[in-house]
């Protein structure tokens, strides 16, 4: 269900909000990914930090319209992510470079290997 359909019906809800994954739903990492391959490596030891201190991925397409759009519509926007503590100024940064809107707006769900698990976990407790 899209945004405007599910406002429209649903005129009661005081405020409504999107959350969306970070890694390949808003930043695209593929660069990095065939960086780890070309180099044969894996997301080990201090790479993955690396990475994400480097605030370097871009947006992927459409990304940032989108919180734009939701913005406009009076809705929030929350990012959700397993990344560890430690990667949480990083990860900021990246989205801030980028013009995301509500970039602050970050959740760290119970841990849940699956994306689905995730959502799951945020769905019922939002």
């Amino acid at each position: 269900m899209g945004l405007d359909d599910y406002m429209a019906e649903h005129p009661d809800v005081a405020k409504v909000a999107v959350v969306v994954d970070v890694d390949e739903t808003v930043l695209n990492n593929a660069m990095y990914e065939a960086w780890l391959i070309e180099q044969g490596i894996s997301h080990s030891g201090s790479t993955p930090q690396k990475r994400v201190d480097a605030a370097a991925a871009p947006a992927l397409p459409g990304a940032i319209d989108f919180f734009r759009y939701v913005e406009q519509k009076g809705a929030e926007a929350f990012y959700a992510t397993n990344r560890s503590e430690a990667k949480r100024e990083g990860t900021l940064k990246n989205l801030q470079s980028q013009s995301f809107p509500f970039a602050g707006q970050m959740l760290k769900p119970p841990l849940k290997r699956s994306k689905t698990g995730r959502s799951s976990v945020l769905t019922r407790t939002a």
